[in-house]
């Protein structure tokens, strides 16, 4: 489903079954030109045919990636980066490997502040 809601208020101004280039279109195609030129920011995902609509609709509006998706991308690159610290532990315990812990070290005394 394609959802356009305004930024200022939060109201639903139009929403379609489906997704994609050609839906988007439509939404734009029912705007006059100067409703076209007040739109100053469009915040969606980062899908190519998004920026392209945007560009060719509303030449002037700022492209905002927005929240959800910003989120998402940052969990899917964490989760990378755990199974990929997994695998290396995996790979150095199967060859024999420990990990080195790091040893406590003794913080220097500063005068006049305890230990």
């Amino acid at each position: 489903m394609t959802v356009v809601v305004n930024h200022e208020t939060g109201h639903l101004i139009w929403a379609k079954k489906g997704h994609g280039k050609e839906i988007l279109k439509e939404f734009f195609n029912a705007l006059t030109p100067e409703q076209r030129a007040s739109i100053k920011f469009v915040t969606a995902d980062g899908a190519r045919w998004i920026a392209e609509c945007v560009k060719d609709f509303c030449p002037n509006a700022e492209r905002c990636i927005d929240p959800f998706h910003v989120v998402a991308w940052a969990n899917d690159s964490l989760d990378e980066v755990r199974k990929q610290a997994i695998r290396q532990a995996k790979k150095e315990a199967a060859e024999g490997k420990t990990a080195e812990r790091t040893k406590k070290k003794k913080m220097p005394n500063i005068k006049g502040l305890p230990c």
